[in-house]
């Protein structure tokens, strides 16, 4: 069909849609743009290139990261930090990052992540840059040197 008579003949007529209101933003889980998998890995290596951390403060890590860049979440009434989805999805992240060698995880029991060497070059790399990315990882930058100082370092 011919594009322009299919608008000619749709505004010939009198054609209303409806307004669709839109749905109340219930649990974390409904928030999954915060939960793409490169914001949560790009958040890890931000948090690592300061200071290693055990797997085990991964999803407590990352959440608090999440509500001090994202003041939305502040407001939230449940607590981005007991979100399933989001610990899923950072574990999914972690594995993603080790696969691509930019950040290594001790294999003792402590499971500590470390940004490698390429890691500590790209994340640098991508610090330097004028655009979002570098823009996004400069603020998280910031944002975590401020949960730390608000939390403490957690080991």
């Amino acid at each position: 069909m011919d594009i322009d008579a299919f608008l000619n003949e749709v505004s010939d007529t009198d054609l209303r849609l409806p307004a669709v209101a839109p749905t109340a933003v219930g649990s974390p889980e409904k928030m999954d743009a915060l939960f793409h998998l490169p914001l949560l890995a790009l958040a890890i290596m931000v948090i690592a290139r300061q200071t290693p951390f055990r797997t085990t403060l991964l999803g407590r890590k990352i959440a608090m990261l999440l509500v001090e860049h994202f003041v939305a979440l502040a407001n939230s009434p449940q607590g981005v930090e007991t979100s399933l989805t989001l610990r899923r999805r950072c574990a999914d992240a972690l594995a993603f990052l080790e696969a691509v060698r930019l950040v290594s995880v001790s294999s003792d029991n402590q499971r500590v992540v470390t940004l490698t060497e390429i890691g500590r070059r790209e994340l640098d790399k991508a610090m330097q840059e004028e655009s979002d990315l570098g823009l996004l990882v400069r603020q998280f930058r910031v944002k975590q040197d401020r949960v730390k100082a608000r939390v403490g370092d957690e080991r």
